[in-house]
């Protein structure tokens, strides 16, 4: 296995993967790689949206200072 791909799947994870994966192929840590980062894109744009479905519930004038509080 080429290690290069087992660190960067890592570093995705945050934390060293289960021992468990060094058996896996190269092209499967790449392609675990590459679903880890599209379900992270995917679940950000989720939360986006969620976010900014619940601030229509917020009155008008106090939604841009909920923005900036929440850092948006």
């Amino acid at each position: 296995m080429a290690r290069g791909d087992f660190e960067t799947l890592a570093r995705e994870l945050g934390g060293d993967p289960p021992e468990t994966f060094h058996a896996l192929p190269p092209e499967a840590i790449s392609g675990l790689t590459v679903a880890l980062r599209a379900a992270r894109s995917r679940q950000k744009r989720q939360l986006d949206e969620a976010l900014t479905a619940a601030l229509e519930h917020v009155p008008a004038l106090m939604r841009m200072p909920i923005r900036k509080i929440l850092g948006l």
